[in-house]
């Protein structure tokens, strides 16, 4: 098995800069909201939460619910893919 150093790509850089400018642009935003009022901090924060949220567990049901039908093809597919890539 051979080792990747994935850290030193181009396409890692960019996604490393994307991170900070998207966090730059949060903080921004933060801000923003917080000069509006804490009202309003507060009902975007608890909006963003429960959109987050509500994703997460929709997808943990339907992994819950292809594992009890005994489907693995739906989980299997996301694996062969990782398998791929890490080399395995």
């Amino acid at each position: 098995m051979s080792n990747y150093n994935l850290a030193s790509t181009p396409f890692v850089k960019k996604l490393q800069t994307l991170g900070v400018a998207l966090l730059a642009v949060g903080a921004i935003g933060l801000g923003a909201m917080a000069a509006a009022g804490m009202n309003n901090l507060y009902a975007g924060y608890i909006l963003g939460f429960m959109y987050v949220t509500g994703i997460s567990v929709t997808l943990l049901f339907f992994s819950t619910l292809t594992f009890l039908a005994n489907a693995g093809w739906a989980v299997g597919v996301g694996q062969d893919r990782f398998a791929d890539r890490a080399g395995i």
